[in-house]
């Protein structure tokens, strides 16, 4: 069985919840039930039984064979949107649309690319900015659902904060979009099931499984292939945040299955307020306490801020990073040959698209057969987005990158506009 060895850690509490397609947890129990890699193109995530998977885990590959052909697979360029089925028709202009735009970087790109989509559209984009807070996220909620929308639209807020305004909102036959949210109570098991909930959204866009997916079994079979199933991995992560815990579930599942007699891990739970304070000083006294370390990962890039200088200046030159939402000093290492090996991610503006996308079919009354995609064989309104391992022969120069580069003619293509 893979061991894991945990660290003793002191942070400052900072209330925080996850956008984790953006960049922005615990560890669970591993189970062994691999999932089959797709055999569409770099993009479509695994092809898994049609029933919801029972947890993260029930996503990792289940051999190190599985594990090189999801990297085969998964760095190959970004070719589509994930959705493939188009909308009834084209969508009538005039819907009024509200984005619940919170204070990070990230928002504002999501935000962006639904103002692309919207403008295309002729609909009417309102942008409510606000704190991340429990008491900003209500308030923004109410104040949206006041403004009498068509459609809400929103990322990563906690839905325990906006269950009341979000019931007005049903009763009021307002369609809610979502985005990185989790609905289900523990988030060591989280998949995206949003079926307990009395209010759940319309559709949710990049559900727990795929963040578990593109942000744990990803850069897991990565680290696993790089070294043949010899891994001894540091696993920062903020459990504070719930969206970023089922991709730590997958990552150790997907070494417990790939490597269980030779790979390990080190846990390292910071808080969220000891991002880019504290947590290169926990991640060093880790390297210092087990010097067999090859491999620091993390859920999110932006978790990493500082840690690449302090382990140089620690004197460990020969560890690597690997993570996922890369942040820009991600991507500045991976284009100088820093320590930074390979990331996950996808396009925060296309996630603005999709988001718009699953507005327009809502909004026509198409089917929508389920608000959650649980594997890559759902190519409905909440399909999984296309992402891609980026190493450092293909990382993009800027944390804002566009893949793939047509997406606009294929969502005119889907949405019937000539």
């Amino acid at each position: 069985m893979i061991s894991t060895r945990t660290g003793r850690l002191v942070g400052v509490v900072l209330l925080a919840a996850g956008l984790v397609t953006a960049g922005l947890g615990g560890i669970g129990n591993a189970s062994t039930s691999g999932a089959a890699p797709a055999s569409s193109g770099g993009g479509a995530a695994p092809s898994g039984a049609a029933e919801i998977p029972s947890g993260p885990e029930a996503l990792a590959p289940a051999s190190l064979a599985e594990a090189q052909a999801l990297v085969d697979q998964y760095t190959q360029p970004v070719t589509g949107v994930g959705i493939t089925e188009p909308t009834s028709r084209t969508p009538d202009p005039g819907t009024k649309v509200v984005f619940l735009e919170c204070s990070l970087p990230p928002c504002t790109a999501f935000a962006d690319g639904v103002a692309q989509a919207t403008d295309l559209l002729g609909w009417e984009l309102t942008r409510l900015p606000y704190e991340f807070t429990p008491e900003g996220q209500q308030s923004a909620f109410q104040q949206a659902v006041d403004l009498d929308p068509d459609v809400i639209m929103s990322s990563g807020q906690t839905p325990a904060f906006t269950l009341q305004a979000r019931e007005e909102a049903r009763d009021k036959g307002i369609i809610f979009i979502d985005q990185s949210a989790v609905y289900e109570e523990d988030p060591t098991t989280a998949v995206g099931r949003v079926d307990m909930d009395p209010a759940p959204p319309t559709v949710l866009i990049t559900p727990a499984g795929f963040v578990a997916f593109q942000n744990g079994v990803l850069p897991a079979s990565w680290a696993a292939v790089q070294t043949d199933g010899n891994v001894h991995a540091i696993v920062v992560n903020v459990p504070d945040i719930p969206i970023v815990v089922p991709p730590e579930v997958a990552f150790e599942a997907t070494l417990e299955n790939v490597c269980p007699d030779t790979c390990s891990t080190v846990s390292v739970q910071a808080l969220a307020g000891d991002i880019g304070t504290n947590i290169p000083g926990m991640v060093v006294s880790a390297l210092q306490e087990n010097p067999d370390v090859n491999y620091i990962y993390t859920t999110s890039g932006d978790f990493m801020l500082g840690v690449e200088a302090a382990v140089k200046a620690a004197g460990f030159n020969d560890v690597k990073i690997v993570d996922s939402t890369p942040s820009q000093d991600d991507l500045d290492s991976m284009n100088s040959g820093g320590i930074v090996e390979a990331t996950t991610g996808l396009s925060n503006v296309v996630v603005g698209w999709r988001m718009t996308d699953a507005a327009v079919r809502a909004i026509n009354g198409d089917e929508i057969p389920s608000p959650v995609a649980f594997s890559a064989d759902d190519h409905t309104a909440a399909a999984w987005l296309e992402t891609r391992i980026y190493t450092q022969d293909t990382a993009p120069e800027s944390n804002l990158w566009i893949a793939p580069d047509n997406y606009e003619e294929i969502f005119k293509g889907l949405w019937k506009i000539s």
